[in-house]
This record gives structure tokens, C-alpha cells and sequence, in this order.
């Protein structure tokens, strides 16, 4: 059932964008349909319109094909891929809350200053659409001349990142995963093929009304 219907999918996604690109070129070139080539016979057609709006309802009909099948489609690896990149993001934002919040100097009392904190784990313990909670644990180093001499926290500090500090790194995955991933082309370009379509449709009889 699986292959069926990943198979009815893609074919949906070919028709949708073939009928939208058809429409898109006849609307924003203004073709007019005046003789069809049947099976080697000239049809001549007194109303061009019809064949327009016969474009745009084999256009709905296969948009929600689509539809259908993109929900019906099971884990299309969206939300793991976003997730996978917000499990790398987010635990830089939790040290830099660490460095902000923690008594360093009660943690480290050997390093004089401000200590240099990089990240040795961060474990996610609740995570949320509005917030994570890690348990960060980090190196601190201060340099001494060309050395640097290196401690380790060996405590778990819990770091909250709440709904506000998560909006960057989920707009950093998100354009992760639609620009460096086949996810957004192969599930969302078909549908934006399709709102551009009918844009184009709506600015097309907008600019003819005003021209009018």
C-alpha cells in the first residue's frame, strides 16, 4: 500500500506542475486556442475560452489530487530533518545561556576571568514547540601565555530554552532543510508552482480590468 501510494504521488506531482506551468505560460502569454490537431484532423474552435477553463479544471482536479496524496504519504522525513538540525542549534544556544547565567567562578574557582566555555554534551531532556530542556555540560579553558589550561564541568547544568530563543534556530533549520535538502522541491514546490499559477491568473485579469 506503501509503494501505491508513494507511485499515485508521484504521479500527482508530475500532472500538478505540468497542468500549472501550461496555465501559467497561457495566461501570462495570452494564448488564445483557435485550431486543435486531432489524431491528424483540424479542429477548429469558435470558443477559445472553453479550452481555458478546461485547463483550469483538470488544474483543481489534480491540486487536490495532490493534496490527498501528500497527507496520505507516511513520514516524509520533514519534521526528523528539521528536528535533526535543531538538536545542533539549540544546544548553542543553550551555552551561551550557561555562560550568561551560571556563577562561573564558583564552578571554576582555579580560572581567573572570564573563562573560554565550549561544549562537551548536551542532552535533550524535554523538548517541546515552546521550549527544550537540556542538561549542558562544558570545558572551560583560560589561556596562560601560548597555553591553555583546560577544566571540565563535571556537572550537568539544565538549560530552558524557552519558545522566544527557539525562534532563530528553527528558522536556521528550516532553511536548512529547504535549501540543502530534496524535501521542500520534492513535497512543497509543487504547491508553489501551483500559488504562483493562480497568482498570475488573479494579476493578469486585475491588470486587464484596470487597463480597461
Amino acid at each position: 500500500m506503501a509503494e501505491e501510494i508513494k507511485q499515485g504521488f508521484i504521479r500527482q506531482r508530475r500532472n500538478l506542475i505540468l497542468i500549472s506551468l501550461i496555465l501559467l505560460f497561457v495566461e501570462v502569454a495570452e494564448v488564445s486556442f483557435n485550431k486543435i490537431n486531432l489524431l491528424g484532423n483540424e479542429l477548429t474552435i469558435s470558443n477559445p475560452d472553453v479550452v481555458t477553463y478546461s485547463l483550469w479544471v483538470a488544474f483543481i482536479y489534480w491540486l487536490i489530487r495532490y493534496y490527498q496524496y501528500f497527507n496520505d504519504m507516511p513520514e516524509k522525513g520533514i519534521h526528523s530533518a528539521v528536528i535533526s538540525r535543531m538538536n545542533k542549534l539549540v544546544p548553542l544556544v543553550a551555552v551561551e545561556k550557561y555562560k550568561k547565567d551560571a556563577d562561573l567562578s564558583a564552578i571554576f574557582p582555579d580560572i581567573d576571568g572570564a573563562p573560554e566555555i565550549t561544549l562537551r554534551e548536551a542532552v535533550v531532556r524535554t523538548r517541546t514547540n515552546k521550549y527544550w530542556e537540556l542538561g549542558v555540560s562544558i570545558d572551560a579553558a583560560i589561556g596562560d601565555g601560548d597555553n591553555k589550561h583546560g577544566h571540565t564541568n563535571i556537572g550537568i547544568g539544565v538549560q530552558l530554552v524557552n519558545e522566544q530563543e527557539l525562534r532563530v534556530p528553527r528558522i536556521k533549520a528550516w532553511l536548512s532543510v529547504i535549501f540543502t535538502t530534496r524535501l521542500f522541491s520534492e513535497y512543497f514546490l509543487p504547491f508553489l508552482i501551483a500559488v504562483i499559477t493562480i497568482v498570475s491568473k488573479l494579476w493578469v485579469s486585475y491588470a486587464g480590468n484596470i487597463l480597461a
